[in-house]
């Protein structure tokens, strides 16, 4: 089953694929009897085509992350399909966070910025995220020393940056307000990168990103050679229909404009060897969102009982393939397990987003399923960009946009933004 061509259409969800799963999703890197009659290891790579379970476009890795892991896994160029893309974060977060005690040296610096330039096809430049302000042992306690590191991160990668690698380097905005927005976008405009991407709280701001796409717009910031725009850590439904119709209206301006958004929930909630799966999009006018179902523990449960999830893998699992040895605290999920799951969630977010994607379109159902303020938002998303005077036309629109702020809670991993 190959997603891939329709979420071309759609603003492009990248799930944020961890270590653990990437070196597992290649070739004898799992013994074929703990997998399903038929299931090679390699068919967990969700970016490879043919691929008898399912194909999607992107993922996103971080640098941080995969530090240290040697390959191969199934980032590597030679075991996923030609036009997949790896989008690669700079891990800026894990850094400021001291995660693996790493350090914002330029030897660290250089080392990330080559790991993305190999692996990767996108990627975030090595920005200081403003939650570094809350992290007391990050160093960082004010707005002007994240903006100032940042700087020197981004005159560092222009440096040494290798001109040969086809990696796409996008530009990190960031701010808690519209004046702190503001003198960060005005810090890093001029430096010479391939896309922007969006992080923090200001991702959530629609009113604030559409204000930006339109100043970049003006001065010639957005144009076809940075025609990219990547939303971290998003995975709502409600999101993703807007950033598709974003992308809609800024095609009309740009042709070959993309906009992608990445989430690592799929992976990070069964990251302690239990938790949430994904059943799939909840649709009844109202709760435009995910259900999820949580796992209980496995020991009392006969071995052949199937998982109660559909997906291309999990409708072919029974609880005795996920679940390892008996540790003398039950019989959980273990590692493969774990994996098993994590791709069945891959699977059921990106479905989703797509269903969500369609229900907007059939205009005769959706206003049954698509709640009237997500509607509103897309409609005004389109208003202000067909506009003459788009500035005016957005401050009319200025409340409406807000709503979908005021409804929208960061991804339950805003630990999205953490793993980076």
């Amino acid at each position: 089953m190959d997603l891939s061509m329709e979420q071309n259409k759609y603003a492009i969800f990248a799930p944020a694929v961890q270590p653990d799963y990437a070196k597992l999703a290649i070739p004898r890197a799992i013994k074929t009897d703990r997998l399903p009659q038929g299931v090679k290891p390699q068919d967990l790579n969700f970016l490879r085509r043919p691929n008898p379970l399912f194909t999607i476009k992107a993922t996103l890795a971080s640098a941080a992350t995969f530090d240290g892991q040697p390959p191969p896994t199934m980032l590597d160029r030679s075991v996923r399909a030609s036009d997949s893309v790896v989008i690669v974060d700079s891990g800026g977060f894990s850094l400021i966070n001291n995660s693996g005690n790493l350090a914002l040296t330029d030897e660290t610096r250089l080392r990330f910025l080559r790991w993305q330039e190999c692996w990767g096809d996108v990627g975030m430049t090595l920005d200081v995220p403003l939650k570094a302000i809350d992290v007391p042992q990050s160093g960082f306690t004010t707005f002007k020393e994240c903006l100032n590191t940042t700087v020197q991160n981004l005159t560092f990668i222009v440096k040494h940056r290798d001109r040969s690698s086809p990696l796409r380097l996008l530009n990190v905005l960031q701010g808690r307000t519209p004046k702190e927005a503001d003198q960060w976008y005005n810090a890093v405009k001029s430096f010479p990168f391939e896309g922007w991407a969006v992080g923090g709280v200001l991702k959530l701001d629609l009113y604030g990103v559409i204000r930006r796409i339109l100043i970049m717009l003006e001065e010639g910031c957005l144009t076809s050679g940075t025609a990219w725009l990547h939303f971290l850590g998003v995975e709502s439904p409600r999101m993703a229909v807007v950033l598709t119709a974003l992308k809609q209206a800024l095609q009309k301006i740009l042709p070959t404009m993309e906009i992608t958004f990445d989430a690592a929930t799929p992976f990070t909630s069964f990251a302690r060897g239990s938790g949430q799966a994904v059943l799939g999009l909840r649709l009844d006018g109202e709760r435009f969102n995910f259900q999820r179902h949580t796992l209980q523990d496995l020991s009392s449960l006969d071995p052949s009982t199937q998982l109660p999830l559909h997906s291309p893998l999990a409708d072919r699992l029974t609880v005795g393939m996920v679940r390892g040895n008996d540790t003398g605290w039950g019989r959980k999920l273990d590692g493969v397990g774990m994996v098993m799951v994590k791709h069945h969630n891959v699977y059921a977010t990106a479905m989703g987003l797509l269903l969500a994607n369609r229900h907007v379109l059939h205009t005769d159902l959706n206003h049954m399923i698509v709640p009237y303020d997500v509607m509103a938002v897309l409609k005004a998303v389109h208003t202000v960009f067909k506009a003459t005077d788009r500035r005016s036309e957005l401050e009319r629109q200025k409340m409406t946009l807000r709503k979908l702020m005021l409804g929208q809670q960061p991804s339950s991993d805003d630990q999205n933004d953490v793993d980076r």
